[in-house]
């Protein structure tokens, strides 16, 4: 009965709970209706209201003029923010044009025209000879040691230099990581034997003079020194001129060959630019010219591996025989830049040149065994009346030159005919009225002129002959090319004058061509001059220890130098560097004064050809 009772209670219970949750369940289904029902009656509202609104403004049905007013707004507004899109993009253009500039980069290639006499350059380390095979050359080659841009001496192939015993000793470390172009190891061994072939006589090189008295020795696996019997001030500027060659490539031949090793077919070096392939001649008309002669081709590339400044271009040098050959080269895009003194030939607007300077001097030297030149007053007699400032300008502009020193004793004089005869008819020479020259004995007072096959040498030297000529003194003057000169008149010399010119850098010492003991077939005092007094102080001068002390003696050698005259100081050559405009980024510095021709190439490592627009910040 109980039980029956409680159940009645929880049903009714349950029934309460359950009427409970359906009205509460009702409440929220109204109370969600109820809101369905106000949002679509705000969507109604808002839509009813921009319908208005669109009809109102947009698209009035019954008004024409509306509809058009409107139409022309919507354009108008779409044109003006079109407008304002454009002018942002310009702008936005004009600030990222703004950080980027035309200019050159590195890589690209240039064809280079050089101009030498000789048929064929040849490229062989140990005989580099003419000025251009100097030139290039030191761009396939490696120095001991080098000039930077300030005319500072730097190492080169050597790491580390170091000068001891008053200069008669230098003790220098192998770069490491040097390498030949062919990929063998650059030793201490390749030193040692370049400089024991250029002693060498066999070999014929024009530095042995220069290299005769010096010893080399390894001290070490990458170390090695260099001894001279006297204190040598400019043995260091020796280690820029000497070329290393490679000894692996010489070991199979005797001696006799080195210097006749036809050294084109495997040009190997170590320096910024390698023989990137056949070197060959080639008839000038192959190439479109009009001029005839043939033209050696040299291609060069970049040495990835080179340890220094490597070059940033890769090069074609193209050699001429002659100037006019050269510029039809230029114009007709043959070549793209050359080197080659000054022709003074007119430029059009499309091109540009740069002039290259040298410290060092063309000289009349005077052979002071001939039997006329032999007597001092007769070459003072011709030193007096050469116009310095007419040779300039046959020289195209070239400074004048008064020293064998640069910096000591430079003074110009005035020519003074006058006082040049008087010195003549001292020497024991009478003036004949008929033809208007000197004789002696019944023999005319003549002499011979040697010169090298160049246009300029060619206009100073007949400017020398029409000078001497006034003052009753007969000169015949003869052009050799560089082969016929070196092996006909340097080697004998074999003339009377020699015009001739000569490296005379800060470091350059006058001893390689004035001392009495290079007065040699093989040596370089082209004079033959002979002076006990002026050998001692240059034998002084060869050291650097005293620097007041060199000053003092070089001042010296001049004054009786200039007393003596065994040769008449000319002008400082100069060098012109042509090239078409907005073609190129050459990297000259127009305030650098070159020690040679050959270094004055070394521009050519830094020239850019490959053109780009960049950014400022970009990394040229």
């Amino acid at each position: 009965m109980d039980t029956q009772k409680s159940k009645k209670k929880v049903k009714k219970k349950n029934l309460k709970e359950f009427d409970r949750r359906s009205e509460m369940g009702q409440l929220k289904s109204i109370e969600r209706l109820d809101l369905k029902k106000k949002v679509r009656s705000a969507q109604r509202t808002v839509h009813r209201k921009s319908v208005k609104h669109t009809q109102k403004h947009l698209t009035p049905k019954g008004n024409p003029l509306k509809r058009i007013a409107a139409r022309r707004l919507l354009a108008s507004s779409g044109i003006k923010l079109a407008f304002i899109i454009l002018l942002l993009v310009i702008s936005f253009w004009g600030i990222f044009k703004a950080e980027r500039f035309p200019s050159f980069k590195n890589g690209g290639d240039l064809v280079f025209g050089v101009r030498d006499p000789k048929e064929n350059l040849n490229l062989n380390p140990l005989t580099l000879s003419s000025p251009t095979e100097l030139a290039v050359g030191s761009l396939i080659y490696s120095s001991l040691l080098s000039y930077d841009s300030s005319g500072k001496l730097i190492g080169d192939l050597a790491e580390s230099y170091v000068i001891e015993d008053g200069g008669k000793l230098i003790k220098l470390k192998l770069r490491d990581g040097a390498a030949w172009h062919d990929g063998k190891e650059v030793r201490v061994e390749d030193v040692i034997f370049t400089f024991n072939s250029l002693k060498d006589s066999r070999v014929g090189s024009n530095l042995r003079n220069s290299v005769g008295s010096v010893e080399i020795n390894a001290t070490g696996e990458h170390s090695f020194e260099i001894k001279t019997p006297k204190a040598i001030g400019a043995l260091d500027d020796l280690l820029v001129k000497v070329k290393i060659a490679p000894k692996h490539l010489f070991d199979s031949l005797p001696v006799e060959e080195y210097g006749r090793l036809d050294y084109n077919q495997l040009p190997v070096g170590s320096g910024p630019l390698e023989v990137g392939g056949e070197i060959k001649s080639r008839d000038s008309q192959t190439l479109g010219l009009t001029g005839s002669g043939k033209i050696q081709q040299i291609p060069l590339v970049t040495n990835p591996k080179y340890y220094g400044n490597s070059a940033q271009s890769n090069l074609v040098i193209r050699k001429f025989a002659d100037a006019e050959l050269l510029n039809e080269a230029l114009e007709k895009n043959v070549v793209t830049m050359y080197i080659d003194s000054g022709n003074g030939n007119s430029l059009s607007a499309s091109y540009a040149e740069r002039d290259l300077k040298f410290n060092s001097g063309v000289f009349s030297f005077f052979n002071n065994q001939d039997p006329i030149l032999s007597d001092q007053k007769i070459r003072v007699a011709l030193s007096k009346v050469i116009d310095k400032s007419k040779i300039s300008e046959l020289a195209d502009g070239a400074r004048p030159l008064n020293s064998p020193v640069l910096g000591i004793g430079d003074e110009a004089t005035e020519p003074d005919e006058n006082t040049a005869k008087k010195l003549i008819m001292e020497a024991g020479w009478q003036l004949n009225s008929e033809d208007g020259f000197y004789y002696k004995d019944g023999t005319k007072l003549r002499l011979s002129l040697v010169t090298g096959i160049s246009k300029t040498y060619k206009n100073v030297a007949e400017e020398l002959q029409s000078t001497w000529k006034r003052i009753g003194v007969d000169v015949e003057v003869t052009q050799a090319a560089d082969r016929e000169l070196q092996a006909s008149y340097l080697v004998a010399k074999n003339y009377g004058i020699l015009l001739y010119g000569i490296s005379m850098g800060n470091a350059t010492e006058p001893y390689t061509y004035w001392s009495s003991s290079a007065a040699s077939s093989t040596g370089l005092n082209f004079s033959n001059y002979k002076s006990v007094l002026s050998d001692v102080d240059l034998d002084i001068t060869r050291t650097k220890v005293d620097g007041g002390e060199r000053r003092t003696r070089l001042e010296r050698f001049v004054k009786r130098w200039k007393e003596d005259q065994p040769a008449v100081a000319l002008y400082s050559p100069s060098a012109k560097v042509v090239y078409k405009k907005n073609m190129l980024d050459t990297g000259i510095d127009n305030n650098r004064y070159y020690n040679s021709y050959g270094e004055a190439f070394s521009f050519l490592r830094s020239i850019k050809t490959k053109k780009a627009e960049l950014y400022r910040t970009e990394d040229l």
